[in-house]
């Protein structure tokens, strides 16, 4: 008879299958080996929960092949979607997306999925499990409990890392979007500052342009009266000559400041990129093992890790066969 003991070692047989199953078959799509999966280690748990929900919903029903296949499309399908939407909620990134799959359902379950969960419960139900059982049941009991508890230890510690890892991508893509709003937003205030220091300068040119053109006038007037007013002339352009001065400094002084104040946040941008380029190496088991992970809110940032993840890669691949050579 199944213990408790026994449901915790099925539990991690059917991880291991599953990621078994699915690094294989992602491997065979991207054309590289890909550990598959959120952990580190070599278990998923969506597989090893689901092939447990599958044999509790559709055990009752193990002699219906119909009833077993629709249970256990059922049943998985609803451990998907939720496993799906809360991971979403919980870390801002999809790791699995069947947004380009037909009749998929907001992108975490589709139709041909389904199917195959469906599919999958037939066959452990009636053929899979059974071996699974048998040889489980030979574990002596105290061997069983050592074996879960080694297992177990491995599997908690990897799952806390991992979620810490996924919390700390989410912070990063979150730092990467504000960092590109606030650069995009200093991109905009240099621009009104020229625009608008350029608009003053071409305002007060035309000024004394004007004010050039009236003191021609009285130039030509003073040379038809008298040169004893030529004085009166020199102080009239000294003024203005001191006012324009005035202008300028004023706008240069202005647009000197705002130069200042873009160039400290531009500094302060580019040490914090430094910083969130040294963050994003260790992700890269996360976003390998999860090639079609995407994210309705930070999208364009993780599009960017993972560009500089594949860049990087790209490098290291160069370099290895150089050296070869």
């Amino acid at each position: 008879m199944d213990t408790f003991f026994t449901w915790i070692l099925y539990f991690y047989i059917y991880c291991f299958i599953g990621w078994v199953w699915e690094s294989c078959w992602v491997s065979l799509h991207s054309h590289h080996w890909v550990n598959r999966g959120f952990l580190r280690g070599p278990y998923l748990p969506i597989y090893g929960t689901g092939a447990i929900v599958m044999l509790i919903v559709a055990m009752p029903f193990r002699d219906n092949i119909y009833l077993t296949f629709f249970a256990g499309l059922v049943g998985a399908t609803l451990l998907e979607y939720i496993t799906g939407v809360c991971m979403e909620n919980l870390f801002k990134v999809r790791y699995w997306d069947y947004s380009n799959q037909p009749f998929n359902f907001q992108g975490q379950i589709c139709l041909s999925s389904s199917l195959c969960w469906g599919v999958f419960t037939v066959i452990l139900t009636r053929y899979g499990h059974k071996p699974v059982q048998y040889l489980v049941s030979l574990l002596p009991f105290f061997m069983l409990i050592l074996i879960d508890i080694a297992i177990s230890v491995v599997f908690v510690i990897d799952s806390i890392h991992s979620f810490q890892e996924a919390m700390d991508l989410r912070h990063l893509l979150e730092d990467m979007t504000k960092a590109k709003e606030q650069l995009e937003l200093m991109h905009h205030r240099l621009d009104a500052a020229l625009e608008e220091t350029g608009a003053r300068i071409e305002e007060h040119i035309d000024e004394f342009k004007m004010t050039g053109d009236r003191i021609s006038e009285r130039i030509d007037e003073f040379k038809e009266t008298t040169a004893n007013r030529s004085s009166e002339l020199r102080t009239i352009i000294s003024n203005n000559l001191k006012r324009l001065s005035e202008y300028i400094s004023d706008m240069t002084e202005e647009q000197r400041a705002e130069f200042e104040q873009s160039k400290h946040s531009f500094e302060a941008y580019k040490q914090s990129r430094a910083q969130r380029i040294r963050r994003i190496t260790p992700k890269k088991k996360l976003l390998g093992g999860n090639p079609h992970a995407t994210s309705r809110h930070y999208a364009a940032a993780l599009n960017e890790i993972k560009e500089y993840l594949e860049l990087q890669t790209r490098k290291k691949s160069d370099k290895n066969d150089s050296s070869k050579q």
